[in-house]
């Protein structure tokens, strides 16, 4: 398995798609970690504000 078939009738239309996918992974990829970010940024904040009000 070659990641670059150079010499072959759909190359580029191959090469082209996976590179296209890669980038959505990518993509998704960086927006989940936003998400996981935002998400535990509230988790903590709501925490925090429910020990001050238990206290």
């Amino acid at each position: 398995m070659r990641s670059k078939p150079v010499h072959s009738s759909n190359g580029p239309t191959q090469s082209g798609w996976y590179l296209k996918v890669k980038d959505a992974d990518e993509c998704l990829r960086k927006s989940a970690a936003e998400l996981d970010r935002i998400v535990f940024r509230c988790v903590t904040h709501v925490q925090s504000s429910m020990v001050k009000r238990e206290m």
